[in-house]
């Protein structure tokens, strides 16, 4: 098989970018997460039981989970630093458990 050489866009691990992201963008990110967790309920814990023992994921599921729960962290960190968080109470099922880093 014939091959050819292509330039493709590479962000070298150790930079770091600072982008803008929308409330909306943010929520969107949450509920991505939610779906992957309600599709795959026992999984989902797991995944969530190693992040927060900084055990690296062992599937592509954990792996999907492990980045989008960065990622919402990250954002979420940014935004209380600007001072753009607000709190707001809801009501939740009595066996609901938020997510590593919320309470």
């Amino acid at each position: 098989m014939a091959t050819k050489k292509i330039k493709v866009p590479i962000l070298e691990h150790t930079s770091g970018v600072t982008i803008e992201v929308s409330g909306f963008f943010h929520m969107m990110v949450q509920q991505v997460l939610m779906a992957l967790g309600q599709s795959k309920p026992e999984e989902f814990k797991e995944a969530l039981i190693k992040l927060k023992k900084n055990d690296p994921p062992s599937t592509i599921f954990e792996g999907e989970i492990h980045v989008l729960t960065i990622l919402i962290h990250s954002i979420e960190t940014a935004a209380k630093e600007q001072g753009k968080i607000t709190e707001k109470e809801i009501d939740v099922d009595e066996n609901y458990n938020p997510p590593i880093g919320t309470t």
